[in-house]
């Protein structure tokens, strides 16, 4: 039961960790897009470009963003590690691997 404590304790550190890495990695994005754009029409078609990829970054970092609240709401909940499906631990290695996941591996695999 203790080692289950410790674990958890470390997962929850390690996602508020992640979280204040996206929240960081979003702003950065943001300020990017605040910044003035060239007036130069070549220049312009580049930065268009960047701003798509800018864009799927942001969007990336948001949703992976919700899933690491999500997972630290389960926790504070006393439901981390229980699978969103057929209600059965998750195997630790799995919630090591990806700590934010609401499935175990049968039933993730499944589709």
């Amino acid at each position: 039961m203790e080692d289950r404590k410790n674990d958890l304790a470390q997962i929850k550190k390690d996602l508020l960790t992640k979280r204040d890495e996206l929240i960081t990695r979003i702003e950065k994005i943001d300020q990017d897009f605040k910044n003035g754009r060239t007036p130069d029409p070549i220049d312009q078609a580049t930065e268009r470009e960047n701003d798509d990829v800018l864009s799927e970054l942001k969007d990336t970092a948001e949703f992976e963003l919700s899933l690491v609240n999500e997972a630290l709401h389960r926790i504070d909940e006393g439901k981390y590690g229980i699978c969103s499906i057929c209600e059965r631990p998750i195997n630790p290695k799995r919630l090591k691997a990806v700590p934010y996941t609401t499935q175990c591996i049968q039933c993730a695999t499944r589709g």
